[in-house]
């Protein structure tokens, strides 16, 4: 073990002779996160075949794509405050060695059940790299540099977010769905071999900082408010498995703030919760994510079963929600360190609006590919310039000894909204199906309706997604002034006035 950690020290050593080691810092993890995305956006262009690999229904099958994410959603505010007593590399080098073990599993799943148990472990992975990726790249970059470090990151993000469909359509065609993780293992464990190399040594993490009741709590409160809005819709309000679910909730949000109010180290650091910027931040990131996973859980299952696309022509037209991010992240990383956020925070608002209307209105006729094309860019471009901007602005105006808690928020709201975003996208094209058709929620399936129906559902609910993001650019117009005044104050203090 010495032995190879002289010899992994000296590769990093050469190389830092001829590269900075920021730089060196940022390709890991630019590389990681490319990773992860891919394995993260193919999964929703999986969910029609699986569906009838395993022959199951729409509510189940949408747990293979969140499930990752309900458990990373629960456990990246416990990995935030592990990040924060010194633990950032190791955290995630650790993540990119359970996500490579997972993307061999995967593929060797008997059955539908053990493919969702396999992605639930895959979730502690993504917690782990995803609560600590800006967190390092913040500690390792100059202020003046840190909007374009996140910005690049943002290349790596919306490659693997792009590519990811458009190599799941090819491979399932070619070779099965299986193929999809055959293809992802090498590039996993070669991230792996980076992170070992070229991450920095930190100290050790305090086990008196792991707060494990409130990330039990916490887990329990996301989980069951996810089965709660996806059997909802599908057995009925008043099953006793969705009041059951209520009832957790509930009561495991009322535990956790219990807990938190009488412990020393609470998950959740609130105090941060006392600025505007960090607030709107999160809930414009939060609403954001919603949407855009609603779109992508719901497009595959739109284009395939409602226009009759191939899984090839699909994957490349949903590539389209993250193939500009490689360009539109890093320009907005750019532009952020010019002028200020609150700009851009609005156009990538209104940009991704205008995205969501547009797709919504496609019917299925000889100009829905263009209509796609254009709505799906638009859904993109926005949502580049809103990821860019609210991460930079909160990092930005966070206190350097709470960036692992402020990192870890950012992450889980994502993952929050992802998981919320995919779990409404389903239950609203099951909800509406049933009501067009007059076929019970619980027996609907892509095959049990008409492709009228699919798309009618689907689009319908594309327009609802526009109204959400229409809320909240309200919301944060209505703030627009103070937001503007927080900003300025905490990114250019004004000089004291010096007393003779």
């Amino acid at each position: 073990m010495i032995q190879e950690q002289l010899y992994l020290s000296k590769v990093a050593s050469y190389l830092t002779q001829w590269i900075k080691p920021k730089w060196l810092i940022l390709f890991t993890v630019v590389f990681t996160i490319f990773v992860t995305a891919i394995d993260s956006t193919s999964l929703w262009i999986l969910l029609p075949t699986l569906a009838e690999e395993f022959d199951t229904d729409a509510s189940t099958i949408i747990w293979v794509g969140m499930s990752h994410l309900v458990v990373s959603g629960g456990l990246l505010l416990i990995f935030g405050r592990l990040a924060d007593a010194g633990g950032k590399s190791w955290l995630f080098i650790l993540g990119t060695i359970i996500f490579a073990i997972n993307t061999c599993l995967a593929p060797l799943a008997p059955n539908i059940f053990v493919l969702i148990s396999i992605r639930l472990f895959m979730g502690v992975a993504y917690a782990l790299i995803m609560s600590n990726r800006d967190a390092l790249l913040t500690m390792t970059f100059p202020q003046k540099q840190k909007g374009l470090a996140i910005g690049l990151q943002g290349i790596g993000l919306g490659s693997g977010l792009a590519l990811g469909p458009f190599l799941a359509g090819i491979f399932i065609e070619i070779a099965g769905w299986q193929a999809v993780f055959w293809f992802i293992a090498p590039i996993a464990w070669f991230s792996v071999l980076l992170t070992l190399i070229l991450l920095p040594r930190d100290g050790r993490i305090s086990k008196s900082n792991i707060n494990v009741y409130q990330a039990i709590l916490l887990f329990l409160t996301l989980s069951s408010t996810i089965i709660m809005l996806n059997q909802s819709a599908r057995i009925g309000l008043t099953n006793p498995l969705t009041i059951a679910s209520a009832m957790t909730s509930f009561t495991s949000v009322v535990c956790f703030f219990v807990v938190q109010k009488n412990t020393r180290r609470p998950v959740i650091d609130f105090t941060l919760f006392k600025s505007r910027v960090y607030s709107l931040g999160l809930t414009v990131l939060l609403a954001m994510y919603l949407v855009t996973n609603a779109t992508a859980a719901i497009t595959p299952f739109l284009l395939i079963h409602g226009f009759g696309y191939s899984a090839t022509k699909t994957g490349m037209l949903s590539s389209l929600l993250h193939g500009i991010r490689p360009v539109c992240s890093p320009i907005t990383g750019w532009l952020w360190a010019k002028i200020s956020s609150n700009p851009l925070w609005l156009i990538g608002n209104l940009i991704l609006i205008a995205g969501l209307f547009l797709s919504g209105i496609a019917d299925g006729s000889a100009n829905s590919t263009l209509i796609i094309f254009g709505g799906f860019t638009l859904i993109g471009w926005g949502t580049a310039m809103i990821e860019t901007t609210s991460g930079s602005i909160i990092l930005a105006t966070t206190d350097s000894n709470r960036l692992g808690s402020a990192s870890a928020s950012v992450a889980t709201f994502r993952q929050i909204g992802l998981a919320l975003g995919s779990t409404f996208g389903m239950a609203m094209f099951v909800l509406l199906s049933s009501q067009l058709t007059g076929i019970n929620a619980s027996e609907i399936t892509p095959h049990t309706i008409t492709a009228s129906a699919v798309i009618s559902a689907l689009s319908t609910t594309l327009l609802i997604c526009g109204v959400i993001a229409v809320l909240v650019t309200l919301l944060m117009l209505l703030w627009w002034k103070p937001l503007n005044k927080e900003i300025a104050s905490a990114l250019f203090p004004s000089k004291k006035p010096q007393h003779r």
